[in-house]
């Protein structure tokens, strides 16, 4: 007997054959300053023109943005695959040659002086001793829409940290009734405004400040908040999602390259970095989503926090039934399995504060810090919020997870 015959596993069906070779499929990944883009599969290398792929995968007039470096290394395969004769129209076995490069942006944000005057800032405190704590509640504060760049950015920074003061002042008063060493700081999105005249006729107008100088002016709220925080906690989780502002776009047309191509995640980022060697904050941990819109993290034992900046949630007479409706459905959706054990879901987006019960589970909407005046949404009809930062207690207890929400 022919022993490969013999050790051959039955197939009565053949098994899923990938459309494409792999490593090469076609599109753009794109981690924030460089990736690759690859195109579909060509009849011969005569169809390559990188401008138009550029153009194709990330809309008309992308090209001027990103571009392929002269003298870096194209790859190639070749793919044996069923298709049409370009000549006849047939279909039959045909080879396809699939390319990829490297792909880079001009428009990437350039880090300057402030990042070494931060780093070397928060590198001069020393560290001190800390315990281990079996945590059995945390203090959550959202950090949601600070639109910084619009009119009243000033004033916006200013009563921002007397909300992070007051968050301090009343944190005595909450230890007197629970043990707090645990604190999770989560960035709701829409920390820079960026919004280049696609969700509101006056976006430009409204702006103030460029991108780099509000990604300056976020960069330095963040890096505060956290020295202000750092101290009067054991144990820090620092956790980000990302809005609908920190988008690269153009006009109307989003040309991002994937979800996680923005400035939301850019700051977290920048700021991780800055504190990454500094003895004295080695117990903040940072958790930054690659390229996810929804981050769920189990903060406390059994205990999982879910955040997204909630302009994914659409459907709804009010903010509201818009994200209950929404995370019902990614609740139940096998591609987002790790929303189901959810027990709190905080979102941003809307600018005013709402809670509402859903099932065992709690559903809580963000204040804003925009002091723009909002005029447009109340021109429109959509009303303005009072500006605050949302913050309140998770408990890995029975019943309620929650308690003490509060507006500061």
């Amino acid at each position: 007997m022919n022993f490969e015959d013999f050790i051959k596993t039955k197939q009565d069906q053949a098994p899923h054959k990938p459309d494409h070779p792999k490593g090469f499929r076609p599109g753009i990944e794109w981690d924030g300053r460089k990736g690759t883009i690859t195109t579909k599969g060509l009849h011969n290398q005569e169809d390559l023109d990188w401008d138009a792929w550029i153009d194709y995968w990330l809309g008309v007039g992308a090209s001027k943005t990103f571009f392929i470096r002269k003298g870096d290394p194209i790859n190639f395969r070749v793919w044996d695959a069923w298709g049409k004769n370009p000549i006849t129209g047939e279909s039959e076995p045909t080879k396809f040659y699939y390319f990829k490069a490297n792909l880079y942006s001009r428009e990437n944000t350039v880090p300057d002086e402030d990042i070494e005057r931060l780093v070397q800032q928060v590198k001069r405190k020393k560290a001190p001793e800390r315990k281990k704590v079996k945590h059995k509640a945390a203090l959550v504060i959202g950090l949601a829409d600070w639109q910084i760049g619009k009119p009243n950015t000033e004033k916006a920074v200013d009563a921002y940290f007397k909300s992070i003061y007051s968050i301090v002042d009343n944190l005595s008063n909450l230890r007197r009734k629970y043990t707090i060493e645990k604190l999770v700081l989560c960035g709701m999105g829409d920390l820079l405004e960026n919004c280049s005249n696609n969700f509101a006729p006056t976006g430009l107008f409204e702006q103030e400040y460029d991108t780099r100088t509000q990604m300056k002016i976020a960069r330095r709220m963040l890096v505060k908040t956290i020295e202000i925080l750092a101290p009067k906690f054991q144990d820090i989780t620092v956790m980000c999602c990302m809005g609908n502002h920190g988008e690269k776009r153009q006009g109307k047309r989003n040309f991002e390259t994937s979800y996680g191509d923005n400035l939301d995640a850019e700051l977290f980022e920048n700021v991780s970095e800055i504190f990454a060697k500094a003895p004295a904050y080695k117990h903040v941990k940072w958790i930054i989503p690659e390229n996810d819109l929804t981050l769920s993290v189990q903060v406390l034992p059994n205990v999982v926090l879910s955040i997204h900046h909630g302009h994914s949630a659409r459907s709804g007479q009010n903010a509201q039934a818009k994200v209950v409706n929404w995370f019902r459905k990614m609740a139940s959706n096998k591609s987002q399995g790790q929303m189901y054990d959810t027990n709190v879901l905080m979102v941003g987006h809307f600018h005013h504060h709402f809670s509402v019960e859903v099932d065992e589970r709690l559903i809580i909407g963000c204040a804003a810090h925009d002091h723009s005046g909002q005029q447009y949404f109340a021109e429109t009809g959509g009303g303005s919020a009072l500006p605050g930062t949302t913050a309140f207690l998770l408990h890995s207890t029975k019943g309620r997870k929650w308690s003490d929400i509060n507006i500061y």
